[in-house]
């Protein structure tokens, strides 16, 4: 009996601290901040993107354990053979020309101490392509750069997504049903009708970190949804639209005249989205600066 009672004041003081939390922050967040009241919500929302990205990253390495083998039973190293110079006097010198005596013969006098001589027909190791800093953009940065090693299962996760809220979306009906071809229609007229536009989520710290670098900037904020796994049906088809165009479906992206300029940390013409164009100055160039507010009259 007292056990009862026990869960009984228990669930009844969760559901209590549920409300309350749920009318300041939302129902999901909600949950979070009863179990952990110290964390904002950007903190719990990047916690989710490190819990996702790190069950992603499991999957991944395991089926890059199972196939490495496969493939390395399959390709294997050209070898390279370095012809033989260990050819007896004897049978060279009879073959040698007068000017390779000549040379012979130099040699002896240096001590038998051979020059080495570039060639260009040896073989050379290429130059490593240039990388952007691993730690450009702090702590979201780095966790950014490490989500977009995970494209292509977000790529497959988006479009099974879209699959299955457009078919919720045709049994429902209005406003919930869309048309594939309006959706991309609509994003080009989106990028037609502006300069720059970055198509962002309400929850996440990528797209926090990245509006904030633009908040002096004119450009036109679309969001598609609170996070990639809270989206309408016609969203869901956008996220997946937008990765047609860029190779990710990682959010947040930015376009100015109609090119795309990358996310926040990744992506782009330099490899290292807004970040990369903040450290090279380049904002200043592509972008349009937001008037300043004028001061009012005393």
């Amino acid at each position: 009996m007292s056990v009862s009672l026990s869960i009984g004041t228990s669930v009844r003081w969760y559901r209590q601290q549920l409300q309350e939390t749920s009318q300041r922050s939302g129902p999901l967040v909600g949950h979070f901040a009863i179990l952990s009241p110290n964390f904002n919500q950007t903190q719990i929302m990047l916690h989710c993107h490190y819990l996702t990205f790190f069950a992603l990253l499991a999957i991944f390495h395991a089926s890059y354990s199972l196939t490495t083998p496969i493939f390395a039973s399959k390709f294997s190293l050209p070898t390279i053979q370095l012809p033989n110079n260990n050819n007896s006097p004897s049978s060279s010198s009879s073959k040698m020309s007068a000017g390779d005596r000549a040379r012979a013969r130099s040699a002896k006098s240096t001590g038998g101490v051979k020059k080495l001589v570039a060639s260009s027909s040896l073989p050379s190791l290429p130059s490593l392509p240039s990388l952007p800093s691993l730690f450009d953009g702090g702590v979201i940065g780095i966790a950014g750069k490490g989500m977009s090693l995970l494209s292509i299962p977000f790529s497959i996760e988006a479009k099974v997504q879209a699959a299955v809220l457009g078919l919720f979306g045709e049994i429902i009906g209005s406003p919930f049903r869309f048309n594939s071809e309006d959706v991309r229609d609509e994003i080009k007229d989106e990028l037609t009708r502006n300069k720059a536009v970055i198509y962002t989520y309400a929850w996440s710290p990528f797209s926090s970190q990245a509006l904030e670098a633009l908040s002096a900037y004119d450009v036109k904020v679309i969001e598609l949804g609170a996070e990639w796994f809270l989206m309408m049906p016609a969203e869901s088809e956008k996220r997946v639209a937008l990765g047609e165009m860029t190779g990710s479906t990682a959010l947040p992206k930015l376009f100015v005249n109609k090119e795309y300029q990358g996310g926040f940390s990744t992506g782009g013409a330099m490899g290292s989205g807004i970040v990369g164009l903040q450290k090279a100055n380049e904002l200043d160039r592509i972008l349009k600066k937001k008037p300043k507010a004028k001061a009012g009259r005393r």
